[in-house]
């Protein structure tokens, strides 16, 4: 059996920290995805939370890797692309 995963099945909490990881231009991009997303992305608690993330990212060496949200997007488009193709 295969379990499908939606990044609509993530709490508001885990959302946000995935949504703080992304560059700001698709942050924008990603009030258009639906009422829950732009909700959560027009909070004023997001925008202080998505700085103070940026903030301490360039404080951290970019040499590790993907990141989680890379990741964790590139599955998403993967299982997405699978329920297309049916």
């Amino acid at each position: 059996m295969v379990m499908r995963f939606s990044l609509d099945d993530l709490c508001d909490e885990f959302l946000i920290e995935v949504l703080c990881r992304l560059p700001q231009k698709y942050v924008t991009q990603c009030k258009c995805v639906s009422k829950r997303w732009f909700s959560l992305i027009s909070n004023p608690g997001f925008a202080s939370q998505s700085v103070s993330h940026r903030l301490s990212n360039k404080e951290m060496n970019s040499s590790h890797g993907p990141s989680f949200t890379t990741i964790m997007l590139h599955e998403w488009k993967i299982q997405n692309l699978q329920i297309l193709q049916g």
